[in-house]
């Protein structure tokens, strides 16, 4: 039996420099991503998850696991070779939401006239 060896960087904490240093390192045969509790922006998220595409695509591994997953974690996680969920663990998505502000009846009483330009 051959035993592989590896090493694993742990995302929490990295940003996608790191990421790209780990991609350049030789040493780094793969990425453990634990996204749990990575509180962050979507456009974060992105840019996370781009740089982990670009690590992979140089053919090394991507792992992901929590014991839960929210919606901007699990679209972290996507981009892993394997995403693995504890078997009591949970999955929180909600779905993405806005709300439309009106602002005409402040405006009016501000006394501001609203002028839209298109430029199409």
């Amino acid at each position: 039996m051959e035993v592989v060896s590896y090493i694993v960087a742990k995302l929490q904490g990295a940003s996608d420099s790191d990421i790209k240093k780990a991609k350049e390192n030789d040493k780094i045969k793969g990425i453990y991503i634990q996204p749990s509790y990575l509180a962050t922006s979507f456009a974060s998220l992105e840019e996370i998850r781009n740089a982990l595409q670009d690590f992979k695509e140089s053919g090394k591994f991507i792992v992901a696991y929590a014991d839960q997953y929210t919606q901007g974690m699990y679209y972290l996680a996507s981009v892993a070779d394997k995403v693995i969920i504890n078997p009591q663990g949970n999955i929180s998505w909600h779905g993405l939401a806005s709300q439309p502000v009106f602002f005409k009846d402040l405006l009016d009483k501000l006394g501001i006239d609203v002028q839209v330009f298109n430029r199409l």
